[in-house]
């Protein structure tokens, strides 16, 4: 098991103190806080949009890869790109935190 901080989770940019991990809650949070940028870029289509994102120690977004129908699309592109311009708060430990988060609308 990993060991957790006490304190509560930062939300939003990464102002604050590092955290020792990119938790659920807190990447749902600034995943979320994202959905009004990538409901722009969707421009009316609807579907599943499954996002692959790679954020760094520092908390910059590195890839975010759209699959899904949304892939190799100009809506794809542009929620691509909001995605990348997104801040997590910095997490303690050299490794990169992966995941997968499912925008659907």
């Amino acid at each position: 098991a990993r060991p957790m901080r006490s304190s509560a989770a930062p939300r939003g940019a990464g102002n604050s103190a590092p955290v020792a991990e990119l938790s659920r809650e807190v990447v749902s949070s600034v995943m979320q806080g994202l959905t009004p940028a990538v409901l722009a870029c969707a421009n009316g289509r609807h579907g599943t949009v499954p996002v692959d994102v790679v954020v760094q120690p520092s908390g910059r977004v590195t890839v975010a890869t759209v699959t899904g129908s949304f892939q190799g699309t100009p809506e794809g592109s542009c929620i691509a790109r909001a995605i990348r311009g997104a801040q997590f708060p910095s997490s303690e430990g050299g490794e990169p935190t992966r995941f997968r988060y499912p925008y659907a609308f």
